[in-house]
C-alpha cells in the first residue's frame, strides 16, 4: 500500500505525457485552414459570453453539447495543455471539470472563456491538489505574482503572467468575470491542502511569449 501514490503517480504521468503528445500528434493532421476555421469557431463561442458580469457556470444541455464539440480534434474532450516551468508541470485541458477528468488531468470550468487568448477572454482551468495518485496542481501555492504559465491551444502558445492570488469560498466566481479589455486566464484548486474549504485563484495576464 506504501507503494500506491508513487505508482498511481507515475501512471498518471505518463497518462498525461501521452495525451499531450497524441495532441500533437493530432495537430499535424489538420491543415492551416481547418486550424483558422476552428479559431473562427472558438472566437464566435468567446464572444457570446457576457462581458463585465459574473460567468454563468451552469449552462444548459444545448449549449454543453455544443462547448464539448469546440476545440476537440482528438475526440477525447483534450482542448490543449497547459506548461507551468517553475512546477516543472506539463497538464493536458479537457473540457469540463467531471470528476473522471479531474482525477487524471486539468479540467476548462465551462461557462467561462475557451483559452485562446483573444481580447475580452477570461478562461478558467481548474485541477486538484493532494491527490495521492496524482501531482496535478499540488504545488501550485508555490507560484508568486510574476511567475509564468504558458497555454497550448493549437499551434499557438500563449503566455501569461501571474498577477492576481487570492483565496474565495468555493461558491465566489466573481474573479472569473470578464474585462473586455484584458486577456486573462485563470488556474482554480482546492485550499488549504488537505482541507479543502476554499479555491484558490491564480490569475495571468497574456504577455509577450519568452524565448527559451
Amino acid at each position: 500500500m506504501l507503494l500506491y501514490p508513487t505508482v498511481s503517480d507515475y501512471w498518471n504521468s505518463h497518462y498525461q505525457s501521452e495525451a499531450v503528445a497524441t495532441y500533437s500528434e493530432k495537430l499535424l493532421d489538420i491543415s492551416k485552414e481547418e486550424k483558422q476555421k476552428i479559431l473562427e469557431n472558438v472566437s464566435a463561442y468567446n464572444n457570446m459570453l457576457e462581458k463585465g458580469t459574473i460567468p454563468n457556470l451552469n449552462i444548459d444541455s444545448v449549449a454543453l453539447k455544443k462547448y464539448d464539440s469546440i476545440l476537440n480534434i482528438t475526440d477525447t474532450g483534450i482542448m490543449g495543455y497547459v506548461e507551468i516551468p517553475k512546477l516543472q508541470t506539463t497538464l493536458p485541458i479537457y473540457h469540463g471539470t467531471d470528476d473522471a477528468v479531474l482525477q487524471v488531468a486539468v479540467g476548462h470550468l465551462a461557462g467561462t472563456s475557451l483559452p485562446i487568448g483573444g481580447q475580452g477572454s477570461h478562461a478558467a482551468i481548474s485541477g486538484h491538489r493532494g491527490l495521492p495518485s496524482a501531482k496535478l496542481f499540488s504545488d501550485s501555492d508555490q507560484l508568486v505574482i510574476g511567475d509564468t504559465f504558458m497555454i497550448q491551444v493549437l499551434d499557438n502558445t500563449l503566455t501569461y503572467e501571474i498577477d492576481k492570488i487570492i483565496t474565495v469560498t468555493p461558491d465566489d466566481v466573481s474573479p472569473l468575470m470578464i474585462d473586455p479589455n484584458e486577456y486573462f486566464v485563470t488556474l482554480v484548486t482546492c485550499t488549504p491542502y488537505g482541507v479543502n474549504s476554499h479555491r484558490l485563484l491564480v490569475r495571468g495576464h497574456r504577455i509577450e511569449n519568452q524565448s527559451k
